[in-house]
């Protein structure tokens, strides 16, 4: 389980049924701080206006209805930042292929999305080579406890571990205890690979 600072339990999950007009505002004002420093990679793409539309859309998702989606949240290790993360990774993707523009933005670590794997500068073999390792990830990344996965999602969008720390609600003093956790992560992923049959250091040599 992640080690979180109060800050992964906003105060304003505790008034949402008794004061939820407060509520509102106060997760209003978290939200706009929350994504504009540390917007998911996949909404930093793009223009300012449409980051500006997406923020403003996340923010009357997690409002309407009485306040409908706040009130699901439920404290499962994952602090609240992180939750708001993947709701706004999610509300991107949803805009991106409403617009016919996933094409350029695929970022999902599968065979199905994998573009890299297509390259013109791969041969065949070497090509299939990159769509075997792309499942292995997949199937490595699942069997990853949550904390590996959070943390190698926000490695993923270039967070830096300073970054990482601050989007969990965290002080950059931990930013060193991210760095080793990641590390850690990222060696249990890349035994995984190796274990099923692939060299990961051999896989791009000419």
């Amino acid at each position: 389980m992640l080690i979180v600072n109060n800050d992964a339990w906003p105060s304003f999950l505790d008034i949402l049924r008794s004061h939820p007009r407060r509520a509102a505002t106060e997760f209003a004002q978290f939200a706009l701080r929350q994504l504009r420093d540390y917007p998911p990679a996949i909404m930093r793409s793009l223009g300012e206006a449409e980051r500006e539309d997406l923020i403003q859309d996340v923010i009357l998702h997690c409002t309407e209805d009485k306040l409908r989606a706040l009130k699901s949240y439920r404290n499962t290790g994952r602090p609240f930042s992180v939750w708001l993360y993947f709701i706004t990774r999610n509300r991107t993707l949803d805009f991106l292929r409403r617009e016919g523009r996933m094409a350029r933005f695929r970022d999902e670590l599968t065979a199905d999305h994998a573009d890299i794997s297509t390259d013109g500068n791969l041969g065949p073999e070497q090509s299939n080579s990159v769509k075997v390792v792309l499942v292995k990830v997949a199937d490595g990344l699942r069997g990853l406890d949550q904390k590996c996965r959070i943390l190698i999602g926000f490695a993923a969008d270039e967070y830096a571990p300073r970054e990482i720390a601050l989007a969990l609600g965290l002080t950059p003093d931990h930013a060193k205890k991210i760095s080793d956790d990641l590390r850690h992560c990222r060696r249990k992923l890349r035994d995984y690979i190796e274990s099923q049959g692939v060299n990961l250091s051999d896989l791009f040599r000419q």
